[in-house]
């Protein structure tokens, strides 16, 4: 088993249920891909959110190589791919907070795969929670390439990733 070259913990705070992976963030409107969980952008990624306004808790791991995949206790779990052109990818807050999360292109400009987790999306659905009630874990390696899966949907079950993913047929 490979141990992250670094573990930090802290609430990201959302609004419009979502905050952003990103270097710059996009004008949301049309993503080349939603899969209920996240929606990609060139550069970007928009995490979606149960919580409509609030902390969602966050377990952020940095790794140099692919960390086994763990599914259970987590509702939803999907990998993509982002480039840091400029070297310069990270957490981007909805709200004005002054949070601040490691860089994710922690080795400079390139390609990195990005794991996502997530539970307790239903549970905190359009609420605005004092302390987090949605968790979520993002995995973070470098690649040198495009994997042949762009996206790989390991897991897909809660009720409201449902929703978004019937929404995007």
């Amino acid at each position: 088993m490979t141990r992250p070259a670094m573990v930090t913990s802290s609430p990201v705070h959302t609004s419009d249920s979502r905050y952003w992976i990103a270097e710059d963030v996009p004008s949301p409107e049309h993503p080349d891909y939603s899969n209920g969980m996240v929606d990609l952008f060139p550069g970007a990624a928009a995490v979606i959110t149960g919580t409509g306004t609030g902390p969602v808790g966050l377990t952020l791991e940095l790794h140099e190589a692919a960390p086994p995949l763990v599914t259970d206790d987590w509702d939803e779990v999907v990998d993509f791919t982002l480039w840091a052109h400029e070297g310069i990818l990270r957490i981007v807050e909805t709200v004005d907070r002054t949070t601040s999360y490691p860089l994710l292109s922690w080795q400079g400009p390139g390609g990195y795969r990005i794991r996502l987790h997530a539970r307790g999306r239903d549970a905190a659905y359009d609420l605005t929670p004092e302390t987090p009630i949605e968790h979520h874990l993002i995995q973070v390696w470098p690649t040198t390439s495009d994997e042949d899966e762009p996206v790989q949907n390991h897991k897909l079950t809660d009720a409201l990733g449902g929703y978004w993913r019937s929404r995007h047929r």
